[in-house]
């Protein structure tokens, strides 16, 4: 992988995600990094696409 390579970071709702998105491009000069905010918090609106389950992972 280079510095000029694509790359999406997520999570929940991308809190995490920019924390990773910073260190990638101020402090490890990666030149094009995303963050993708809604990740989980959409993906998780539609029962009818996939996940796994962990063993921590709560489902009401």
């Amino acid at each position: 992988m280079s510095k000029s390579d694509s790359i999406m970071v997520n999570c929940h709702a991308g809190g995490r995600a920019a924390n990773t998105t910073f260190m990638l491009t101020e402090l490890l000069g990666y030149e094009n990094v995303k963050n993708y905010d809604g990740f989980w918090t959409e993906w998780s609106r539609f029962e009818a696409l996939p996940f796994e389950k962990d063993s921590i992972t709560i489902i009401n």
